[in-house]
């Protein structure tokens, strides 16, 4: 398979169980050589197993624009500075899109690829995409609002509750772990995402 190459830089993105923003991505779009056939991944831990890709879910902005979702290897998000997913601007084009790594998303329980997803889709209905948080606190109250709105639209379209709150929270906690994140952190986030789901 050929790989068609476009670089563009995506500003101000928002990725899913990070914690930096307004990143500036360069990233190369087009088809990845490969992706498809990749079957290995470099996380360690015995508590993954593959469930294989969900069919990605549409982005709708409240204009009724479709939003471009694009997968990548793992390495191009990594070296981009997100983790497994982000929502950005191409400005190239002006319209906003949602990547993800397509090689760790099939390792993911699907209630948590479509969370993830959800997840970044509210960046961008929420308006956060451009917007650089103030400080940490004004940046972890609006990854809560992200989380929060994408776990109610997932509860009214999909039926989530107590069980996928489980799901959900063990799989932070399992990718968080991956980088480093500290317990606390982990506990803070799914805490706040719990309470959430108790919303009517």
């Amino acid at each position: 398979m050929n790989t068609t190459i476009r670089e563009i830089n995506i500003m101000n993105t928002h990725a899913v169980l990070a914690g930096s923003f307004a990143l500036s991505l360069t990233l190369l779009f087009g088809s990845i050589a490969g992706a498809e056939e990749t079957h290995t991944k470099d996380i360690n831990s015995a508590s993954y197993q593959e469930f294989g890709m969900i069919e990605i879910p549409a982005c709708i902005e409240k204009n009724g624009h479709k939003v471009p979702q694009r997968g990548y290897s793992k390495s191009i998000i990594m070296s981009s500075g997100g983790f497994l997913a982000g929502a950005g601007t191409d400005p190239k084009t002006d319209e906003n899109i949602i990547i993800y790594d397509n090689e760790t998303f099939p390792w993911l329980a699907p209630e948590f690829q479509k969370f993830t997803l959800a997840h970044e889709c509210q960046h961008i209905k929420l308006g956060d995409i451009g917007v650089a948080p103030k400080n940490r606190a004004d940046y972890l109250a609006t990854e809560d609002r992200a989380d929060c709105t994408a776990f109610q639209q997932l509860k009214d379209e999909e039926g989530y509750g107590q069980k996928e709150v489980e799901i959900i929270a063990g799989f932070i906690n399992l990718t968080m772990s991956e980088l480093g994140a500290p317990a606390s952190a982990n506990e803070r986030r799914i805490k706040a995402l719990k309470t959430c789901a108790l919303l009517p």
